[in-house]
């Protein structure tokens, strides 16, 4: 009987929490309006909420002909999220920073081009953020590889490989870290934007490093035992990508649509997100084609060409940095 009253009273709060998330501010009857819990229900959870200072009295606002009734705001700047990720363009490597509040609202914002990426480079800028935002509860990093127990032991940036960089940060800033790979943020971010329950494999080709891959199935992100799931340079078709003459359409369509028939054969996802800046009309026609006869027509998924990866990877670091500063929220009540 204590559970299933616990159990009701997690779910009350979530659905309080998830209006206020949404309307930002409103009145009790309005919350109601929203949740569809009762008045008493809403009084009771405001009362706690406001206790612990996820919400704040904004004082008292007009009614349609009866007594003024008080409006009540989500407090987003209880927990934030410090975020950096990393792309390379050309022969420059390209860091971005920013710092998010409970609601993803970008609150200081920074990028900057590097000839190589190391260690040192990242305190410098989450001091700055620390200490202009000492609400930073985590920082997140985006960058291309895979961390185990707090050790990256894949990185295209060679110099953060076989160092405990993760648990230095923690230690250092006392917070919690995150690290995922580019191409898992960026499925992420461009589910965001394309709410979707299927399947869909996200294939970045950056030229200058083989591919990486990222994978929703059935709208989770799958990463794979040990993160290891999307590390494509075992595979001789990706590994061949490092030398590949982008200029010559036919090479980069017979490359890229092996790829693409390797992941049909073994995952058929429903969808595919190719990023990378070399789709001209011809190569786009070419790969639909050259899927169509090498499955021999039995399997054709959707592909969607994207040139520029960052603006997805953005929105997936938001969106993963904000299930983790909320989570804290709605757990233990």
């Amino acid at each position: 009987m204590a559970a299933n009253s616990r159990m009701i009273r997690q779910m009350n709060h979530r659905a309080l929490w998830s209006a206020m998330l949404q309307y930002q501010k409103a009145t009790k009857p309005e919350l109601s309006q929203y949740t569809g819990l009762s008045q008493a229900t809403v009084n009771h959870l405001i009362a706690e909420m406001e206790q612990r200072g996820e919400v704040i009295d904004l004082g008292e606002v007009p009614s349609n002909g009866g007594r003024p009734s008080r409006q009540y705001g989500f407090h987003a700047s209880l927990s934030k999220a410090g975020i950096l990720f990393g792309h390379r363009k050309n022969d420059e490597h390209f860091l971005h920073a920013l710092v998010i509040d409970l609601n993803g609202t970008p609150l200081f914002q920074k990028k900057q081009g590097f000839s190589e990426i190391h260690p040192d480079t990242f305190y410098p800028w989450m001091d700055e953020m620390k200490a202009k935002h000492p609400e930073i509860s985590l920082f997140s990093f985006g960058l291309p590889g895979e961390e185990e127990n707090g050790e990256i032991v894949i990185n295209d940036y060679q110099e953060l490989v076989g160092i405990s960089f993760l648990e230095k940060v923690r230690q250092r800033y006392r917070c919690e870290v995150l690290f995922e790979n580019d191409v898992n943020a960026a499925v992420t971010g461009f589910a965001c934007e394309n709410p979707t329950s299927a399947s869909v494999a996200a294939l970045y080709f950056p030229r200058q490093f083989g591919p990486g891959a990222g994978l929703l199935l059935n709208g989770r992100l799958h990463r794979g035992k040990n993160h290891f799931a999307g590390e494509m340079y075992a595979i001789p078709e990706a590994n061949d990508m490092k030398n590949l003459d982008f200029q010559n359409t036919e090479k980069v369509v017979r490359q890229v649509g092996q790829i693409i028939a390797v992941y049909c054969s073994v995952i058929a996802p429903d969808s595919f997100v190719l990023y990378g800046d070399f789709w001209t009309p011809e190569i786009k026609t070419g790969i639909s084609v050259y899927i169509q006869e090498v499955l021999r027509g039995k399997f054709q998924p959707n592909l969607q060409f994207i040139e520029k990866i960052e603006p997805d990877f953005c929105r997936g670091m938001i969106e993963l940095s904000l299930q983790q500063i909320r989570a804290p929220f709605l757990k233990n009540l």
